[in-house]
């Protein structure tokens, strides 16, 4: 029997990423659930963007990709219960 699993479901929609696709800016909140750092991917796996949040620290995190080329991202989000990934659009179109 596992213990300590928790519902990957439940934890994949208490990650929002807004909005997508996106062109300025993306906003990441967190529902019930404390983020603890944020990492932006190019499609090769190298990191364009890394944000380390205090502990204790809550509330929605604004990233600026005015600056990227229009492609998909991968976002990882580190929670104290796991890691949420998503894919990204940025179109500047």
């Amino acid at each position: 029997v596992a213990t300590g699993i928790y519902n990957l479901n439940s934890l994949e929609h208490s990650i929002s990423i807004t909005p997508n696709p996106a062109h300025d800016y993306i906003t990441v909140s967190g529902n019930n659930v404390v983020i603890e750092n944020i990492k932006l991917l190019n499609v090769e796996g190298g990191e364009i963007f890394v944000l380390h949040r205090s502990k204790g620290s809550s509330g929605s995190d604004l990233i600026d990709i005015s600056k990227l080329p229009s492609a998909i991202y991968i976002l990882k989000v580190q929670t104290e219960k796991g890691v949420i990934t998503k894919t990204v659009s940025v179109s500047h179109y």
